[in-house]
C-alpha cells in the first residue's frame, strides 16, 4: 500500500544519512497522531514496523485538525491546510539546508483526484508515485504534462495487499487513539485527568456538518456560509467521548464585542475583526489533543482525559518558581471551596517541605504525583526501574502522593503513603476518606517492593514491607483530600526534621563533652 511505500522509501533515505520529512495527506489513517489531521514530521531514524510514524518524536512534528475522514467532506478546508502546510514546509527546508536537501514524501488519500492534484501543486511535489490505480495513473499523466515538472510513475500493487474494510479502518482508528493517549505495551505512556470549566474553553469548528447543495438554494441566492466558517460548538453532552484538537489560536473575543455595540460603525468594525479573528484560526496548528469523558451541565465544566499533567495550555501569567515547580495564576484557583487540589501545587508544597522545613535534606524524598500514577496504572518493570530515582530505598523517609483517578475526575481522591527505612522497612497509609484508595495504594506498595527486590537483590525467602493503616483525620466533604494529604506530609515532615536535629544536637553535645 501507499503507506508501506512511503515507509520504505523514508527508511532508504535514512540509512543513506538523509533528514526527510514525512508528509501525512490521509486524514482516514493519519498515522501520526490521532485520525482526522494532517501532519509533517522530520524522519531521523528508521521507521519501526510496529510503532509507525508515531513511535518518533511527536514535539518535532506540526499538526492541524482536519476533522473529517476524506478530503472531499470538505474540499476548502483540505486545500485551505494544506496551503497552510506548504508555508511551514517552505520556511523549515529554507532555514535547514539538510532537510532541503533530503526533501519529503507525502502520502494522499488516493480516493480524492481533487485533493492530490491541489496537494501536488501546493507543495511542488517533483515525482507522484502512482500505486496500482490505471485510471488515476492515465488522469494525472494528462494534466501534469511535461512542462509542468511533474513526473508521474506508475507502480504495480504488491501482491501481499489488501484492501481495508470500514470495520478494520474503525478498530484501527480507536487503536490509534489509544496510543495516542496510552502508549503501547512496549512503550507506554502516561495520561491524565483534568477539568476545564465551560468559561475557561473556546470550542470551535470550521465547516458545516452538513451543507446543503447549491441547487437548493432559492433562485438568485447564493451561499452565504463557505466551507471555512468558523462556528461556536456548545459545551454539552453531545461531546461525550470527543476527541478535540488544542490550539494556541486566540478565541475570537471581538465578536461579543461587535454584537454589544450600539454604534453602527462601530459595530461594523467590531464584525469586521471578528470576521478576520476566526478567518485567522483556519489553518492554526494542533498543540495536542484531549479526549472528552464527561460533562458535567450543573457545574458546567468538562472532564477531559490529557496526555500531560496539569491545566490544559493557557495564555497566562507565570506566578512563581520555586526549585523544582512552577506555579501558573490558574493553579491557585483550585484552592477555592470545592475544588480539587492540583498536582502543581500539591508538587509545590512538596518542595517547599524538601527545601524550606528540611534545608535540603537528603534522608527524605518526595515522589511527584505523575511518577506515582506512572506505578500504578502501569506494570511495567522496565519502565518502574527507569522513572524511580535509583536512591530512592536509601532514604530514610519517602513520601508518595495516591491519587485514585481512573480517568473521571469525580471519582479522583487523594491519599498519602510513607516509605520508612528506619529499623525495618515499612510503608505507613494515610486516607482521609476511610481508606477510599487503598487499594490503589496496595498497587503502588506492590510496584516498589518490586522494584526494590530487583535493585537490591533481596531474597524471596525475605517478607515483604508491611503495609500499615493508621487511624488519622477524616475529611467532612468531596474536596479536601488533597489538603489533608499536605497536611499529613507537613506534620510527618516537621516531626521528623524535629527528630533530625534533636539527634544532630544531643550528638554534638556528646562530642563537646
Amino acid at each position: 500500500g501507499k503507506t508501506s511505500l512511503a515507509r520504505i522509501l523514508l527508511n532508504y533515505a535514512v540509512r543513506q544519512g538523509e533528514t526527510p520529512l514525512y508528509v501525512d495527506l490521509d486524514p482516514r489513517d493519519a498515522s501520526v497522531t490521532v485520525p482526522g489531521t494532517l501532519s509533517a514530521t522530520p524522519i531521523t531514524h528508521t521507521v519501526d514496523i510496529e510503532a509507525g510514524f508515531m513511535g518518533g518524536d511527536p514535539a518535532s512534528s506540526i499538526v492541524w485538525q482536519f476533522g473529517h475522514d476524506s478530503p472531499a467532506d470538505n474540499q476548502a478546508l483540505f486545500n485551505a491546510l494544506v496551503d497552510r502546510m506548504a508555508e511551514s514546509i517552505n520556511r523549515r527546508l529554507d532555514a535547514d539546508s539538510s532537510a532541503n536537501a533530503s526533501g519529503f514524501i507525502a502520502d494522499t488519500r488516493g480516493a480524492s483526484d481533487a485533493a492530490i492534484e491541489h496537494a501536488v501543486r501546493a507543495l511542488g511535489i517533483t515525482t507522484l508515485a502512482v500505486v496500482g490505480n490505471e485510471r488515476m495513473y492515465s488522469l494525472f499523466s494528462s494534466r501534469f504534462a511535461a512542462s509542468s515538472g511533474v513526473t508521474v510513475v506508475k507502480l504495480a500493487r504488491s501482491g501481499g495487499t489488501a484492501s481495508r474494510d470500514a470495520m478494520f479502518r474503525q478498530l484501527s482508528n480507536a487503536r490509534a487513539i489509544r496510543r495516542y493517549f496510552n502508549g503501547t505495551e512496549s512503550e507506554p505512556a502516561m495520561s491524565y485527568p483534568t477539568v476545564a470549566s465551560f468559561d475557561d474553553v473556546c470550542i470551535l469548528r470550521v465547516g458545516e456538518d452538513a451543507v446543503a447543495p447549491s441547487s437548493s438554494l432559492p433562485l438568485g441566492e447564493t451561499r452565504k456560509l463557505s466551507e471555512t466558517t468558523v462556528f461556536d460548538v456548545a459545551c454539552d453532552e453531545a461531546l461525550t467521548h470527543s476527541v478535540l484538537a488544542v490550539t494556541e489560536a486566540m478565541p475570537p473575543a471581538a465578536a461579543a464585542a461587535a454584537a454589544s455595540t450600539a454604534d453602527a460603525a462601530a459595530a461594523a468594525s467590531a464584525a469586521e475583526t471578528a470576521a478576520s479573528e476566526r478567518a485567522a484560526i483556519v489553518g492554526a496548528q494542533a498543540i495536542g489533543f484531549v479526549n472528552v469523558t464527561r460533562v458535567d451541565m450543573e457545574k458546567r465544566r468538562l472532564m477531559l482525559v490529557a496526555p500531560m499533567r496539569g491545566q490544559l495550555p493557557r495564555r497566562e501569567t507565570l506566578l512563581l518558581s520555586y526549585h523544582n515547580s512552577a506555579l501558573y495564576t490558574s493553579d491557585p484557583l483550585t484552592l477555592r471551596e470545592g475544588g480539587w487540589l492540583s498536582d502543581a501545587i500539591l508538587g509545590f508544597y512538596f518542595e517547599y517541605l524538601a527545601h524550606d522545613v528540611l534545608a535540603g535534606n537528603q534522608t527524605v524524598l518526595f515522589l511527584k504525583p505523575a511518577l506515582v500514577q506512572c506505578l500504578r496504572v502501569h506494570a511495567n518493570a522496565a519502565l518502574h526501574s527507569a522513572a524511580v530515582p535509583p536512591d530512592t530505598f536509601k532514604r530514610e523517609l519517602v513520601f508518595i502522593p495516591i491519587n485514585g483517578s481512573a480517568g473521571n475526575p469525580d471519582d479522583a481522591h487523594w491519599s498519602l503513603l510513607v516509605y520508612v527505612r528506619r529499623h525495618k522497612p515499612t510503608f505507613h497509609y494515610f486516607d482521609s476518606m476511610a481508606n477510599a484508595n487503598y487499594p490503589h495504594a496496595l498497587a503502588v506498595k506492590d510496584a516498589l517492593t518490586g522494584l526494590l527486590r530487583r535493585t537490591h537483590r533481596v531474597p524471596d525467602t525475605e517478607e515483604d514491607p508491611p503495609l500499615i493503616t493508621h487511624s488519622c483525620p477524616q475529611q467532612e466533604n468531596g474536596s479536601d483530600c488533597g489538603i489533608f494529604v499536605v497536611l499529613f506530609a507537613d506534620i510527618l515532615t516537621r516531626r521528623y526534621a524535629d527528630a533530625a536535629w534533636n539527634a544532630k544536637a544531643e550528638a554534638a553535645a556528646a562530642a563537646a563533652a
